[in-house]
């Protein structure tokens, strides 16, 4: 069905109808319903928007999407707690090609970039990811740039993650009771001051 938006001016733009993507862009608009030609801008909102929709594909343009821009001001950056949702950055301007990477970047203010809990056969491929901060107890002491915890079947590809911190273990992925993932990532410069790398499992397997 189509949406109508009151804009801020008064008037209403009727939007055309989501297919079975989502799309993100830093020029779109939360107002938007994320349409291929109405995108939204907040990745969480267009995470929502999808879920709500019964809709299994959000698609994030290239950019660089931060704290308060695209990104959540605090906490974590992006939770996904559904079950089969591919989540796929890197896409030109126009969606027709998975061109680049999207950048995440937390500024050292948001605890994970990508938290995934309690969920199945999520996919999340083509992102950069930066300067997450995993500084607080439990499992938000771990896995500052992704946290994949209780889920199983999903995959983590095309993704780079630089510059990222832990209070523990698992300076850049931590993977806490979770099983039967598939993992194809690289990891440069992420640091804590224990000693344990940048991919952590806790109490499961990849």
């Amino acid at each position: 069905a189509y949406l109508g938006v009151t804009t801020a001016t008064g008037n209403t733009v009727i939007l055309p109808p989501l297919s079975n993507e989502v799309y993100v862009s830093l020029s779109g608009s939360d107002f938007n319903n994320g349409s291929f030609r109405a995108p939204m801008k907040n990745i969480p909102m267009a995470l929502l928007q999808a879920v709500t929709n019964g809709i299994s594909n959000v698609y994030i343009e290239s950019g660089t999407y931060l704290p308060g821009d695209g990104l959540p001001a605090t906490g974590t950056g992006i939770l996904i707690t559904n079950n089969n949702i591919n989540f796929i950055g890197g896409w030109n301007t126009t969606f027709t090609l998975q061109s680049g990477k999207s950048i995440l970047d937390g500024t050292n203010v948001l605890t994970h970039l990508i938290k995934i809990s309690n969920s199945r056969n999520v996919t999340v491929s083509g992102f950069q990811i930066y300067r997450g901060n995993a500084n607080g107890s439990g499992n938000d002491a771990h896995g500052p740039a992704v946290l994949l915890e209780n889920s199983t079947a999903c995959i983590l590809s095309n993704i780079i993650f630089m510059s990222n911190a832990s209070a523990m273990q698992g300076h850049g992925i931590t993977l806490y009771a979770s099983h039967s993932n598939f993992i194809s990532v690289q990891g440069y410069h992420n640091y804590g001051p224990i000693d344990r790398g940048a991919i952590f499992l806790n109490g499961g397997s990849a």
